[in-house]
């Protein structure tokens, strides 16, 4: 039970840790001048829904990350550039 609950919390850690490595990489960074910084926001989902995938792409979310904690769901990590 312990060594699930340690692979577990690694994975989500190293989930967390993609998005950040990943933050300079987006598409929506090429649209910023250069030499600017931005900053970003993340939001972590558990589960998926197409319907929930969807809304948050219309609100500027675009996914970065995903992984598996070995329970039923998934973790999704979306980001945006700082509102």
């Amino acid at each position: 039970m312990r060594k699930v609950v340690l692979f577990g919390s690694s994975l989500v850690l190293a989930v967390v840790a993609m998005a950040f490595l990943t933050a300079g990489r987006s598409t929506q960074a090429q649209a910023v001048a250069p030499g600017a910084v931005v900053r970003w926001e993340y939001s972590v989902i558990r589960g998926f829904r197409v319907e929930t995938f969807n809304e948050l792409g219309a609100q500027g979310w675009e996914l970065c990350a995903a992984g598996s904690n070995l329970s039923q769901y998934s973790d999704y990590v979306f980001k945006r550039p700082k509102r």
